[in-house]
This record gives C-alpha cells, structure tokens and sequence, in this order.
C-alpha cells in the first residue's frame, strides 16, 4: 500500500490536470477504439494533440515540455510500478492523466485510443500502426533498426525518418537528459525471435490463455509482465525499450494492458449482481419446480444502454434481440425521475432474469438465465401486449466439462479485416475438401450460367469498375457467388432498357451504391470473379416485368449453382456497409466464478441463441424472397451487425466460433440447410414417410413469418424452393402445399396474434395458406397414428403461365367428410380483443361443444382461430351460412380433435370457402363434434354417398 501511495505522490503534479472526483461506476465512461478503426483525419486530430502537449511547459518543473513530463516520471517510478499489484491500475491511471491532457490543454475532442497489438502478432512490421503517411502515421522502423543481433544498437542510431513523427526529438533516456530523436528499432531488443518479433508471446491464442486460465491475480499479472508486456518492448525496440517507453508516443496504448481484455471480465455490476445473489448454484435445479421468480435486472433505459457501452457480454447479447425501433427508444429514453419508483420493484423495471435448470435444455449440471425485456417500457404496446417479453436466453456451463469441446475464438475490429476474410476462407476450403454434401452441389457450379453476370475484372489486377456480361455471348471463367439483400424503401441502382447498353460497356465501382461496393470487394477478396446481384442482372424497369417474369423461373438454378451465397444480414438497404465495426470484447464468451457448494467453479457464459438472434431473427431473413436463396444455395457467408457466420449443408460457424456453433443446431428448426438430398433422407423412400413433409412444414412456418414487398408474390417467392422440393419429393405441389399429404396440410391455422385482413386480390383458393397474409402453423405432418375424417377426391388449379409452381389464378378441391351446423358464439367474460382465438364458442348441430379449459385463463375450447380478421364481423350476419367438418383425431378417447370451418357461397352447388380451424380435446368434446342428428341428407354439399357430404371449397 506504501508502494502505490508513494507513486501516487510522484504524479499528484500531473494529476492536477484532472479536475473532477473519479466515482464508480462510471456513467458515460468514453469508449476507447482501437487505432486502425479511426478515420485518416481522427488518427491526424489525435497527432496533432500529442505535438501539441510537446509544445506546452512541463508541469513538474522539467526544462522541457509537457509531452516529456510522462516518460520521465514513468521512469523515475519504474521499479515500484512494474512487477507489482498496482502495475495495471497504476499504469491506467496514468493513461487517464495522459488522455485528460490531451482534452483540457490541447482541445483533442476525437475518441481516445489504443493499439491491438495481438492483430499484428503474425508480422509487427506490416502493422498499419506503423503508417508513413505524413499526418496520420506513426512512422516505421528508425535507421538502421531491425537488427537480428542478441545486443541492442546505439539508440541514438535508430531514428524515425517517415511518418508523422519523423526527425520528432525526445528529452529523455531513462531519468537521464539525452535529447535525441524518436528511434524505432524492431528487433532490437534482448531474446530476438529469429525475426518473428517474437509473436507468440503476444498472440491471441497466448493472450487468452493468459486471461482464462491463470486462476488468481498473482499468476496473471506474472504472466501478463513477463510475456506480451516484455515482449511488446523488445518487438518493437528503440524507444520503447528503456524505462522511458511513453517516449514510443504509443503511451495511450501501451497503457491499458492487455488491450484485447482491458476490461478484464466484460460483465457489468446488475449482471453481477444478479448472478452473485446466489449463495450456492448447487442448490438452484433443485429449487426450480416450474415457479420461476423474476429477479430486478436494469431498472431503467440509462443503466442498460450504459452497460451495453460499456462492454458488457450479457447485456450486447440482450440488446442484438432488441429490434431497431426499440434501441432508439431505450437511446432516446431518460432515467425515470426520482420518487416514482414502484413498491413493486420487478414490474417497474426494464428488464429482470431468472434461472433455468439446463438439464431441461440438454445441459446437465449447466445454467440457462433467461432475460425478459419490458417492451411497455419504451414503445406503445400493439394488440398482443406479450410479444417478445423473454428475449435472451444467457447459458452458464461448467467451463472444466464443457470446455475442451469447444473452441472460441477472438475478433478483429471490423468485419472487413484480413483477419476476418481469413476465416472465410478456411470454411470455403473446408466445405469444398470434406463436406460431400456441399461439394456434390459445387461440382455442378459451372454447367450453367445466369443469363447475365456481374465481372469484376481480373484477380491478379486491381479493379476500379465493373461490367455486365452475358455468358451466352462472353466466355464465363469460374464460378459466380449471389448477393442477399434488402432493398429497402430507397430507391438505388438498377438496371433498366435504359441504362442496358452502358452497363455492358462499363460500371464504375463509386456509381454503386455502398453495398454493391462491398459486395463485388468480397467476391474478389474470396478469390471469385463472377457475381450476380438480382437489382443489377434482372431488368427491373421499362419491359413491362417481362424480364422479371422470365427470371424469376430461374431462381432455382441461379442460387443452387452458386459458388456462394453472400448475404448482407443485417443492412436495411443498398445504401449501407456489409462491413462493421465492433468492439471485439463485447462479443467474445466470458467466463466468472460462480459458488457451488464449498468451491468457486468457473463457467462459460454463452448465449443460448447466438445463432437465432444473429442469423434466423436478421433483417435479411425477414424477407420472404431471401428464403429460397438460403435455401438453395450451396453455402451462405453472412456479413451481420457484430461478425461473420457460416451456413453450408454439413456446418454452422460464427466468427467467434469458427469450428462449430456451441449449441448443437441440429437439435433445432433454426437450422435451415438440411434441405438438401442428402442430409434428411430426402430421396422418396414410399409414401409413409411423412418425416420428409415435415422439413416442408418447417419452410412454410418460416416463410410466412417474413415480409413481402408485394403479397402478390406470395407463392412466386416460394416457387423455387417447390421447384426443387417436388423433384425431391416426387410429389405434385398444390398451391403451397403436396397432394400425397394434402389432408394433413389442409389443417393450417393463422398464428394467434397474426390474422390479418383478408387479401383484395386473389391468389389462392381459400383452402391454401398462401391465401391469407400473416405467419402460419402448417398442418401437422404427425408420424404418430391419427385418424384423417376427410378425404380429398380431386382439385383443380388455374395458373397465370406454364409454371406450376407460380402465380394462381383460380382453383376449387372436391373434399370428402361429413358437414355440421355451427353457430359461434363470442365469450364476453373474456376481455381480450383478439377475436381469432379462444374466445369463440361453438355450438355444432344446436348443441354447445365448448368448455371451460383447463388453463390460467380458463378460456373455451376447442381454440378457434379463424382466418383473417374480417370473418367475425361477416358471421355475426351469416350465421345460417356457417358449417364446419370434423377433419383429423387421435386415436385415444381424450386425443385432440381438429375441425375445418366452413362458409357456405352455392347451396345448389354445395361450393363453399374456408374461413377457419378449430381445435379440441377431451372425451365429451369429441363426442358431440362426431355426434349425429339425422339430419346430414338435408345439409347442402354436391352428392351425399355412404353419411359422407362431398363437398367443393373455392
């Protein structure tokens, strides 16, 4: 304690420039960034303030600058401030004088920065810190440096001759006066690497080791002075050898050690709060009984939004679930006014957690902390007041048992890195090597072509501009990859009959919009000549659609004979970046102790749902097009908000777990690529096997959970996936759905909250999803034994061209079973105003069906979910008209029951439409649906045969 009163003492002179008490926490606290993230001109600003502290008097009453009164008094301290406990804080105390010098007595207003040092780990003397430029560079090797001798050079001999620091002199060398220039001398120092500047000892892989694996603060700080510390000196030689190092003019960043964990664990106080409220973790499984109590988390918008600022792992996780909208309203919204705090803690504050036991979620002896996010708190509730309140699911795993499988990895600070590409690349080349199932796709890439392409020039030449060719007239050299992006409301570069004959000749890269840049960057930087951009390879104006129509017949091929799919995951439209900056630790799996039993046990803190919140839940996945391209492309490389992902047949990565994803997605619907003909089996084996369907089902449910532009395209957006599953299947398609099972798809229901108007313009008949807008549950493709009351005789479809799998311009399907009275009754004991579920009762050939369920809510069933949101308005005057037919039933007395709501339109005819499904339970319940009232030869339908109504449903 002596020890750092006494250096304390040494800078109170210093310290005097810092006005204000330091209270923790800290709110607001200034983000450092990494150096090779700041502009050309913030990298000149922040320059021009560090000549500037050398032009100003020193403060500690030196004979020479300001600039100099740090490297002297580092030197002075050295041996009580290395080696020592207070060796970090003191030296982050030091930068923080150092910074505040720069703001009040130079005017510096850019972001404070620091230097990565473990990026340039493979080659110190190609690191771009090292710039010559003239006013943004720190220059490079001084005169005569880079010696690979064991004895250091005259220091005096090394100057820096470039950058903006050239001929810069320095009044010091150690506590002596020397004036000499600036020297640099790579290499240089004692314990030379064989000119490696000795990366290993400052490597990502060594520096996290050092962090995660140490075990107590004595162990790290040895290891942390003796390895990246001392071997940062000696790399880079010169004046950052001796103890006057904050000569190097790198102090902001040698000051914040180690850079890559400067923050150590990146888990804020209500986090750890949070997680420290527990006494013993072993005790909590067995307390979790279903009752999860919510614990207070953020009480407010200001100490979320801090955190997330700040670092913190848990809660950037919790924010990537938050959508646009609602991180500017946490933004714009203020800390809620003193005095107006509820008595009733957790409903008042922003966000509250609480545990799970992980065995449920296949991980035994694992936590699961589940984050629920109080949307009510910063935007105006919709209809359904629930949606989205638990967002992040945060799983806490033993880190001794589950650890060796799994591998994390760093990040760099932009997704546009070398660094980054580098892992791009080593999953292509994995992909193309080992996985049979990708590269069978990728031998075919070059037996067909797009009927226009994207060249981006010669690899081996540097390439300005761009042009469009068409392979049936220019030789194609290689494969092509596509481009997934939004389009947005903006309005961008397309190509038009117009603008045709120019696009042939020539596209100069800075006429496209940022995204296209971005993206012909990456297909060359992947080694690939040939893209193709659907706003730029399909004429979008002047033709009538001609051409649209044409294409779009072709999607299948365009995308499934792709090298590589390139999705822009997270850009609203053309206008934005592919690329990211990010600050790298935020992103990275932490680790903390937590007590269990009598011992402290370290866990690995992981979010549960990386890969959902990054790539199912992203912008780009929320267009319904974009589905096909997923699909049917080889392999997809994301560029998201925070990193790179993968997504081929055999593999999902992230960027910060290149090997594999740390939850296994086969257990899951989100993964997305076992549509291929091998992964699933999906070669027709006979008619029984409904697993197949089942891979379709899910497609259905995820399709109609995005957005189209125009709900015209509902089942053109689709057709190239059907175009690919009925050769799969060896099935004819109907209208969204397959004729050997269509029984089991008719029962289809619109999601609870989603029902939507009724479309003005046909598309489908009422008895295909496809004729409803919103997100659907398919019909239930269940191997397990079910009863089918219905039976499909025949149908009919009228398309709009030769394409089966296109537009729909009319269509009827004959349906056997057996037709009911209904009336619907609303439950006004119920308060709710959705009206498509739960709170219709049913009364079926005069009887009442429905009952009180046994539920919290104590709703009726069967669940009535009818099918857009005009049908209840309609009935109340057509109840006469309202029929419905027992269509599918377990086998069990108690099984469930699911009932086709029908709306009579030709009595003669015995024509009606759908308008809805319902679905019961139970022995009564069944009884009276299956009940007979002797007068079924009386109900209106097209023939009456065997107590059977055959039926036609338009």
């Amino acid at each position: 304690m002596r020890g750092f009163l006494t250096t304390a003492g040494c800078l109170a002179s210093l310290a005097a420039l810092v006005s204000e008490t330091i209270a923790l926490p800290v709110q607001d606290a200034p983000l450092r960034v990494e150096w090779r993230t700041l502009s050309s001109a913030a990298k000149a600003d922040y320059i021009s303030a560090v000549k500037c502290l050398d032009g100003l008097p020193s403060k500690i009453g030196l004979e020479t600058s300001l600039y100099n009164d740090f490297p002297y008094v580092h030197a002075l301290l050295n041996n009580e401030i290395h080696f020592v406990a207070q060796f970090l804080p003191w030296h982050r105390y030091f930068v923080y004088v150092y910074e505040k010098a720069l703001r009040d007595e130079c005017k510096y207003t850019g972001p404070m920065t620091y230097w990565d040092w473990t990026l340039d780990s493979d080659d110190m003397s190609k690191s771009p810190v090292f710039s010559n430029d003239t006013t943004s560079g720190l220059g490079g090797n001084g005169l005569n440096g880079g010696w690979v001798a064991p004895t250091r050079p005259n220091p005096l001999t090394m100057c820096v001759l470039d950058g903006a620091f050239a001929n810069f002199t320095v009044s010091y060398y150690t506590t002596n006066a020397l004036s000499h220039c600036l020297n640099r001398g790579f290499n240089d120092g004692v314990g030379v690497n064989a000119g490696r500047y000795q990366g290993g000892l400052y490597s990502p892989a060594k520096v996290s080791g050092i962090v995660e694996n140490s075990g107590n603060f004595s162990t790290f700080a040895t290891a942390l002075e003796n390895g990246p510390h001392g071997a940062i000196h000696s790399a880079v030689g010169g004046d950052l050898f001796p103890s006057t190092s904050p000569n190097a003019t790198l102090i902001s960043d040698f000051g914040n050690y180690p850079p890559r964990n400067r923050n150590i664990k990146m888990i804020c106080s209500p986090c750890h709060l949070v997680l420290g409220a527990q006494k013993d973790y072993a005790l909590v499984s067995s307390k979790i009984n279903g009752e999860n109590p919510l614990e207070p988390h953020h009480r407010d918008c200001g100490s979320l939004t801090a955190s997330v600022d700040a670092g913190c792992y848990i809660c950037n996780r919790l924010w990537a679930t938050l959508d646009t909208d609602e991180r500017q309203k946490v933004r714009q919204s203020s800390i809620e006014p003193a005095g107006q705090e509820s008595a009733d803690f957790v409903n008042s504050t922003l966000t509250s957690v609480f545990l799970d036991d992980g065995a449920a979620f296949a991980y035994p002896s694992a936590l699961l902390l589940q984050i629920a996010f109080d949307r009510s708190k910063v935007v105006q509730l919709e209809r359904n007041p629930s949606k989205g309140f638990m967002r992040a699911s945060i799983l806490l795993l033993p880190q001794d048992s589950y650890a060796p499988q799994y591998k994390i990895a760093s990040h760099s600070h932009t997704t546009r890195s070398d660094s980054t590409f580098h892992v791009a690349q080593k999953w292509i080349a994995e992909c193309l090597a080992e996985h049979s199932h990708c590269g069978a796709k990728a031998s075919t890439i070059t037996q067909w072509c797009p009927s226009r392409l994207l060249d981006t020039g010669p690899l081996d030449q540097e390439s300005f501009s761009c042009r469009l060719v068409l392979p049936n007239i220019t030789p194609i050299q290689g494969p092509y990859t596509t481009l997934s992006h939004c389009w947005g409301i903006t309005e961008s570069f397309n190509l038009t009959l117009n603008n045709y004959a120019q696009l042939l000749q020539d596209i100069p890269l800075d006429t496209l919009p940022q995204l296209f840049r971005d993206a012909v960057e990456i297909t060359r930087r992947l080694n690939i000549r040939y893209l193709w951009i659907d706003s730029l390879c399909i004429i979008q104006q002047g033709d009538d659609l001609a051409d649209w129509r044409h294409e779009s017949t072709h999607m299948d091929k365009i995308y499934s004979r792709s090298f590589c799919n390139i999705a822009a995951a997270d850009a609203p439209d053309a206008h934005y970046s592919m690329f990211c900056s990010r600050n790298p630790d935020a992103q990275c799996a932490q680790t903390l102790y937590l007590p269990v039993g009598s011992q402290s046990t370290r866990f690995l803190v992981l979010d549960y749902n990386l890969w959902r919140t990054e790539v199912s839940n992203a912008v780009i996945n929320t267009r319904a097009w974009v589905l096909q391209e997923r699909l049917l492309s080889p392999r997809v490389l994301y560029f998201g908000q925070r990193q790179i992902l993968w997504e081929c047949q055999q593999k999902e990565a992230a960027e910060i777990y290149p090997e594999a994803m740390l939850i296994d997605l086969s257990r899951f619907p989100s993964r997305f690529k076992g549509f291929s003909y091998n992964q699933i089996g999906w070669k027709p084996q006979g008619h029984g096997d409904l697993s197949k369907y089942q891979y379709w089902c899910n497609i259905v449910n995820a399709y109609t959970r995005a957005k189209l532009t125009f709900p015209g395209d509902k089942l053109i957006a689709l057709s190239a996936v059907a175009k690919t599953a009925r050769d799969l299947l060896g099935d004819d398609y109907v209208a969204g759905m397959w004729r050997r099972y269509l029984e089991r798809e008719l029962m289809w229901s619109v999601a609870v909250g989603q029902t939507q108007a009724r479309p003005s313009v046909y598309r489908a008949p009422s008895w295909s999803w496809a004729a409803v807008d919103g997100h659907v549950t398919p019909g239930i493709m269940d191997i397990e034994a079910v009863e089918m009351l219905i039976e499909v005789q025949n149908l009919h479809l009228d398309y709009v061209t030769s394409d089966t799998t296109g537009l729909v311009s009319g269509g009827w399907l004959q349906l056997w079973g057996v037709l009911k009275k209904l009336e619907l009754l609303p439950d006004i004991s119920l308060s709710s105003h959705d009206n498509n579920h739960d709170f219709l009762k049913m009364v079926v050939n005069g009887v009442p069906v429905s009952v009180r369920a046994d539920s919290v809510m104590k709703e009726y069933q069967p669940h009535v979910a009818l099918d857009t949101s005009q049908e209840w308005t309609g009935m109340q005057n057509l109840q006469p008209d309202l029929f419905c037919m027992p269509a599918r039933k377990r086998p069990d007395d108690h099984g469930s029951i699911y009932v086709l709501l029908l709306e009579l339109q030709d009595r003669k005819e015995g024509v009606f439409r759908r308008v809805g499904i319902a679905r019961g339970w139970g022995k009564d319940v069944r009884a009276n649906f299956l009940a007979r009232n002797g007068e079924e030869e009386t109900l209106p339908c097209v023939t009456y045969k065997h107590g059977r109504h055959l039926v036609r449903i338009i």
